[in-house]
């Protein structure tokens, strides 16, 4: 039960930093700038970011787009605050049955 626990928690945290460094890269990662070999590094990786986490954070965005926060897009922070909630329930859940 305790491998499982850490197998969710490890997962978890995994998926949290690489929402944060997409948020990161986002600041960052500017197609104006291409030219250069680390901003090309920076482009690539990004795009894998946003490849691999936007499964994630496309219906957190839809749902968000219902409110109006302006120009802000907070889907990173609610997907990550979702991940966080449903760790906790799993973590939980499996306490209580075990």
């Amino acid at each position: 039960m305790i491998n499982l626990i850490n197998i969710i928690n490890v997962f978890a945290q995994l998926l949290i930093w690489v929402l944060i460094a997409r948020a990161i890269l986002s600041w960052f990662a500017n197609p104006s700038f291409s030219n250069s070999n680390q901003m090309a590094f920076l482009m690539k990786l990004y795009a894998f970011l946003c490849q691999v986490t936007e499964p994630l954070v496309r219906p957190m965005r839809r749902l968000l787009s219902r409110f109006n926060t302006g120009p802000m897009d907070f889907s990173l922070f609610a997907t990550m605050l979702l991940i966080i909630a449903i760790q906790r329930i799993l973590i939980r859940i499996l306490l209580l049955v075990a």
